[in-house]
Parts: structure tokens; C-alpha cells; sequence
């Protein structure tokens, strides 16, 4: 399936609320990749991994068993599925090996991925915008 990108739709979000779409840079990530000591075998986890970027960069450097993103936002969720779908065709194409990775639809505060968050060696979270509710529900979850 082709999708069409508008990157407006990404735009289309209340003002000051923790569904704000952050954006972090290829260089930030690659220099987490760079510095972060990854254990083999590791799991990453992106919570509000938005359209997946940071996942697909991790599972590229291919030091990872799994890359994990979770997000609950519809819009770039959708924009998630399109990036899995190239970034796999491209992956191939090349030739390239790459971590295995799992892009999820949902709240990263639902008990239901609470076991992924408890086995993840390294998460990112870029949770700026969050808001102090948010943030102090996600402190609750690594206490």
C-alpha cells in the first residue's frame, strides 16, 4: 500500500499537551548509538516513538535483538506504517541486515506493555512536552 504524506497532519494536535510531536535529528540519534553502551542482545524502547524514525534507526545500526516504539497518536502512527514498509524495502534491497523492530499503536502507560518496559535495556524518551502529569505517571513505571 502506497500512503500519502502530508506532514501538516503531524501538526494537527492541542497546543501545550502531551500529544505535541517532537522531532529529534538523525545526528542525536546517532550520537545516542555512539555513546550508549548497548548490551548484545538488547531491547530499546521508543515510547512516543511518533512515525518511528528512532526505532528504524536503531534496528539499522543492527545492535539490538529488538527495537520497540510505542505510540498512540493516529496520525503518526499511520506515518509509522508507511516508514516500516519502505524502511524494510530498502533494508533488502541493499542488501543490509537490521534488528528486528515492532512498531505498536497504544498508550506506553497500559499494563498490557508493561513487560516490554520492564525489559528494555535502553528507552528513549524524548518527553519535553509531556507535561508534568504524564512525567510523573512514567516516573511511577520505572520505580
Amino acid at each position: 500500500a502506497e500512503y500519502g504524506f502530508d506532514p501538516e497532519k503531524l501538526n494537527s494536535y492541542q497546543p501545550f499537551s502531551p500529544e505535541v510531536y517532537g522531532e529529534t535529528s538523525f545526528e542525536m540519534i546517532d550520537q545516542l548509538i555512539v555513546d550508549v553502551p548497548f548490551k548484545i542482545g538488547a531491547t530499546f524502547l521508543d515510547l512516543g516513538s511518533g512515525v518511528g524514525q528512532v526505532v528504524l534507526q536503531v534496528a539499522a545500526s543492527n545492535i539490538c535483538r529488538i527495537c520497540y516504539g510505542i505510540e498512540q497518536a493516529a496520525t503518526p502512527c499511520y506515518y509509522a506504517k508507511a516508514m516500516e514498509t519502505h524502511f524494510v524495502r530498502w533494508m533488502s534491497f541493499f542488501g543490509k541486515p537490521y534488528s528486528e523492530f515492532k512498531m505498536i499503536a497504544g498508550d506506553f502507560l497500559d499494563d498490557k506493555y508493561r513487560s516490554i518496559l520492564q525489559n528494555s535495556n535502553t528507552i528513549f524518551v524524548n518527553n519535553f512536552a509531556f507535561g508534568p502529569n504524564l512525567n510523573h505517571k512514567l516516573k511511577e513505571r520505572f520505580a
